[in-house]
């Protein structure tokens, strides 16, 4: 398991490293830094998913959010 772990964040990192230079020598550096960001965010939930750690609902913080507006508009 950990054999895995580490290879499949070792492999992303690479390719993420090469795209991010790739970006970066073009002159795109917001790009590179998005999608550097959303990979790296990516790699670790991807590790995470593999341990089979238990991970809370991503759309918890936008229910607490919109709940008490739908429960607004629809009178109840």
């Amino acid at each position: 398991m950990i054999a895995q772990i580490g290879a499949y964040v070792l492999i992303f990192a690479g390719w993420t490293i090469f795209k991010v230079r790739s970006f970066a020598r073009e002159g795109n550096y917001r790009t590179a830094v998005v999608y550097g960001g959303l990979m790296g965010f990516a790699i670790v939930i991807g590790a995470l998913q593999l341990a089979k750690v238990e991970l809370q609902s991503f759309t918890l913080p936008f229910k607490l959010l919109f709940e008490p507006i739908g429960h607004r508009l629809l009178g109840s």
